[in-house]
């Protein structure tokens, strides 16, 4: 075999395509930190939505007895 055959038969990925991949793990991340972000905040106002129910059924229950 000569060298020119050899250098075909190689394989392997170029610059091009990990940036590619790279550049497309970015955007999921990205992605996935907005989507994060708005369940953190989706949970805390749902949090705070039950603390003033029980707030507040605490005191209807407190002013119910006199």
């Amino acid at each position: 075999m000569s060298v020119k055959n050899i250098k075909f038969m190689q394989s392997g990925r170029s610059m091009v395509e990990m940036l590619g991949v790279l550049a497309i793990m970015g955007v999921l991340s990205i992605g996935g930190i907005a989507g994060y972000s708005k369940a953190m905040m989706k949970y805390k106002i749902n949090k705070t939505s039950d603390q003033i129910v029980q707030i507040v059924s605490g005191l209807r229950t407190m002013y119910s007895s006199q």
